[in-house]
């Protein structure tokens, strides 16, 4: 005890020495920032630095931005003209050049590298939109019109305009597009063409072709659709329940299948001496170590499920009372119920009538496998059929035909 209170003080005061270090190198390197603050650079952002300042009584605590550098008029000038000399490159987007434009342009709003801010102006917003869209759907194949993009470049109070002539050209498209794309153009300015007009006369030929017009109807969705839909939906309602109901056929087969394996297992850790719960805990444990690629057996799910409310509390009363409802067949009822008597009168026989229930258990279980075999038997009646009679059909075809000749 004595030791251990040393070495406790030992290391308190290993503790205070270096926070009293490190306060006096923090406040070292405090001090020693002097009175230089370093700026960013030209394209970086501002600096936010928390400072304190500390005249040898009193310290002040202090916040400090610092804006980046700023180009002088000659370096922004410098900075304009590397921008206005890369601009056509920086907004083509795929485009061949501004003479030929048929998809949307990139028109950047800010040059990293140079640090210089972009706004955009379109002379004809209806051809060129601010933000590079290129309207050209209507366009005739070869059709072509021009607008000027001006590009203001900002930076700070300096400012220059760069003006760019685009020539807008028709999309790229195969020849069923280029046709559509006619026939919309003249469909569309037929229909412009004189607005007072009651009736509009739409073109009767195109490329020299004589065309027909025919209005498509709405599809009016018939009343058989919802009815389908309503039927669909009854369908795999009814399939889920027989589904569910396939289900809870197969776990309980499973679980008949599997009583007479727990009976005998327990009569075994019984009758070796131990209680029935330290049996009942070592069936699951061994069931969780040697399950394989986690294939899982309802009966000892349902096990697992009974331990964890026995280590969390819950009477071995209700526990086998709620293993017995879960499992829900006359076997698990009749175990549970066995299992609750000897709770409450004592554990003096169990073991006896353990082994008497396991072997009506093996009976019950050669039973079920009799059953099952003579099932399948008559599950194969149908294929055999279905055998005997394309063996039929091979053996009187050839009579047939020769008959028929």
């Amino acid at each position: 005890m004595k030791y251990s209170r040393s070495m406790a003080k030992k290391i308190m005061a290993a503790g205070i020495v270096i926070g009293v270090v490190s306060a006096a190198a923090d406040r070292g390197r405090k001090n020693n920032m002097e009175y230089e603050v370093k700026r960013p650079e030209y394209t970086e952002a501002a600096t936010e630095y928390q400072l304190e300042a500390y005249d040898g009584s009193t310290s002040t605590d202090i916040s400090l931005k610092v804006n980046p550098k700023v180009y002088t008029q000659t370096q922004v000038e410098e900075h304009f003209d590397n921008v206005e000399n890369n601009l056509e490159k920086l907004i083509m987007c795929g485009n061949a050049s501004l003479d030929s434009v048929s998809g949307k342009l990139n028109l950047v709003t800010r040059v990293e590298s140079e640090g210089i801010e972009i706004q955009w102006y379109s002379s004809d917003y209806t051809l060129v939109d601010y933000d590079g869209t290129v309207y050209n759907r209507g366009f005739y194949d070869g059709e072509e019109k021009s607008c000027v993009l001006t590009a203001q470049l900002c930076y700070r109070n300096y400012k220059r305009q760069v003006q760019l002539e685009v020539k807008v050209m028709a999309p790229k498209r195969n020849e069923e597009e280029k046709y559509k794309a006619l026939v919309e153009r003249l469909v569309s300015e037929a229909a412009k063409a004189n607005e007072e007009d009651a009736v509009i006369y739409l073109p009767d030929s195109v490329n020299g072709k004589k065309i027909t017009y025919s209005q498509v109807q709405e599809h009016t969705q018939p009343i058989i659709f919802p009815l389908l839909a309503a039927a669909a939906v009854g369908v795999l309602y009814v399939g889920s329940i027989f589904d569910e109901r396939k289900r809870e056929g197969l776990r309980q087969l499973q679980l008949k299948y599997d009583y007479s394996e727990v009976v005998s297992k327990l009569t075994l850790l019984v009758g070796a001496g131990m209680t029935f719960r330290k049996a009942w805990e070592k069936i699951v444990t061994d069931y969780k170590n040697n399950s394989i690629n986690g294939k899982t057996r309802p009966v000892y799910d349902e096990m697992e499920i009974t331990l964890n409310q026995l280590q969390t509390g819950v009477s071995e009363l209700k526990a086998y009372e709620e293993f017995g409802r879960r499992c829900n067949t006359r076997e698990y009822l009749k175990l549970a119920s066995l299992l609750q008597q000897n709770l409450k009168k004592g554990s003096r026989g169990l073991a006896d009538m353990l082994h008497e229930e396991a072997g009506l258990a093996f009976e019950q279980r050669k039973n079920l496998a009799v059953k099952r075999g003579e099932e399948a038997g008559t599950k194969l009646l149908a294929p055999m059929v279905l055998m005997l009679v394309v063996v039929m059909a091979i053996v009187m075809a050839p009579a047939l035909m020769s008959f028929n000749m």
